[in-house]
């Protein structure tokens, strides 16, 4: 067989270094598609060279002559074996492709043409999103028929018609399944994404420098503006302007999704707050707690001022110190909240097999918690207890499950309701909330990765599981056995 030129084989590698892996069974980088095309279209051009020349006399097959292309560049082994299964069905149409979809390919001159003008246009479109730091893909699904003409009693809404939300993924550029996560949960809530879309646009170019809000809109805007379905973001922007709220954000060590979604819903809050607007205060009738909310309200709603993150997603918790045996209460307390924190590890360590309900870790949360210390100042007993409730409760619900205690991790599952009704203690009537994402962390305590079930139609029937840059639809819906983290949207108060 007549060797390959070595111009043709220093480009190869060159183009073979460039590849990307597929995102999924379903989505491939556009910049790796295109690659592997290109690449394969010279490797088939040397081949029917070859073959002229040749004549067949070693009669080999079109994929050993791809193999042994293949192999003269530096291909792997892994890397020979996804192209031989991505592009076969190129060289040889009457083999049958991927086991996924049997689809037969049909070649023909204008195909080709049109193929050329297309990865032209794409690549066009490609380094123009790239400037946004996005990178489109699109997916690798081949279309079963063009065209179908059914009647109107068959008729059905195609999949796509039936999304309310976009698809789109972010890049993990070393550990950062954290940020990811958040921020699949984050940029997927309507009123937030409204209210940055707007909020940012009063700011002057020299006030936008390392503002979170900015960058976050950007993020935003992307996917609000883009044609395209199915979107790569990177947002390593976004995490540099958080490691000036947190050091630990400036480096690529493996963090938690609820601390950086509670770090920055604050930081946001601190560039939002308005504080020459008037401020809404609550009229509490309950005189044992009036004064400290007058003493919360000056120290955190008056210093922080008016602002749509704290109507989004906060809420005032209660703490009632008392003596259990003389019941005399010797302080109230109130304070601010933006994710509860429920002690999943508490109830585990009793039985860690046991699959637990959300009603028994919101139980265990209010229970009576010993003050460890503290003797009465009544009646000298040491049996001071710390009892906590709930006393408002915000639009948007954030409920963190502990699994981590002590470097002990536990992997109890816990069933959890698509719709929740709770009531807080100055609530009038139970709020009703329904599920609108969950953040899952396989893994143990230090180290795993974090991933979110998202839905994306307007009646939640149909749930996707993001991981990174790479997604899929979720075979049990909302319901996961690694679930850390679950956020509910107030639907009627």
């Amino acid at each position: 067989m007549q060797k390959i030129s070595e111009s043709f084989l220093l480009e190869g590698k060159k183009k073979k270094e460039k590849l990307l892996k597929p995102q999924s069974s379903q989505h491939f980088i556009i910049e790796g598609k295109l690659e592997k095309n290109l690449f394969m279209k010279e490797v088939i051009q040397q081949i029917n060279l070859q073959g002229k020349e040749e004549k067949n006399n070693n009669k080999m097959t079109d994929k050993e002559k791809i193999m042994e292309i293949l192999k003269q560049n530096n291909c792997t082994n892994e890397e020979i074996r996804e192209i031989l299964r991505e592009f076969y069905v190129i060289i040889n149409p009457n083999i049958e492709g991927s086991s996924q979809k049997k689809n037969k390919l049909n070649e023909n001159s204008k195909k080709n043409e049109n193929d050329n003008i297309l990865m032209k246009t794409q690549k066009k479109e490609l380094n123009e999103l790239r400037d946004d730091g996005i990178e489109p893909c699109e997916s690798t699904k081949k279309k079963r028929k063009e065209k179908e003409i059914i009647t109107k009693e068959e008729k059905k809404e195609s999949y796509d018609l039936k999304r309310d939300q976009k698809i789109y993924g972010f890049r993990n550029e070393g550990n950062n399944c954290y940020l990811n996560s958040s921020l699949q949960l984050l940029t997927r809530i309507k009123e937030l994404k409204e209210e940055v879309l707007n909020f940012g646009a009063s700011f002057q170019d020299n006030e936008t420098e390392g503002k979170l809000i900015v960058e976050f809109r950007k993020i935003l805007n992307s996917i609000e503006n883009s044609a395209d379905n199915n979107l790569i973001i990177n947002p390593s922007r976004l995490k540099r302007i958080m490691g000036n709220v947190d050091s630990k954000y400036f480096y690529n060590g493996q963090e938690d999704s609820n601390e950086f979604i509670s770090n920055f819903l604050n930081a946001l809050l601190s560039e939002t707050g308005n504080k020459e607007a008037p401020l809404k205060k609550l009229n509490i009738q309950n005189e044992s707690d009036k004064k400290p909310y007058e003493s919360l309200f000056k120290k955190f709603f008056k210093k922080r001022g008016d602002s749509f993150v704290i109507d989004l997603f906060y809420g005032i918790l209660k703490t009632t110190k008392f003596c259990k045996n003389c019941g005399k209460t010797s302080s109230i307390k109130l304070s601010v909240y933006n994710m509860l924190e429920f002690q999943l590890y508490i109830l585990a360590k009793k039985n860690p097999k046991k699959d637990l309900t959300l009603q028994e870790l919101y139980k265990n949360y209010l229970e009576d918690k010993l003050s460890e210390g503290e003797s009465c100042s009544f009646c000298e007993s040491d049996k001071i207890y710390l009892r906590p409730s709930i006393y408002t409760l915000p639009k948007y619900l954030m409920i963190c499950l502990q699994r981590a205690n002590d470097n002990e991790y536990f992997y109890n599952k816990v069933i959890y309701p698509s719709n929740l009704k709770i009531k807080g203690e100055f609530e009038e009537n139970n709020c009703s909330y329904i599920l609108d994402c969950v953040i899952e962390h396989s893994g143990g305590s230090g180290f795993g990765h974090y991933t979110s079930l998202v839905p994306i139609d307007k009646d939640n029937s149909t749930w996707w599981r993001f991981s990174d840059s790479y997604w899929n639809e979720a075979y049990k819906g909302y319901n996961s056995d690694n679930s850390f983290m679950l956020l509910y949207k107030l639907i009627k108060k």
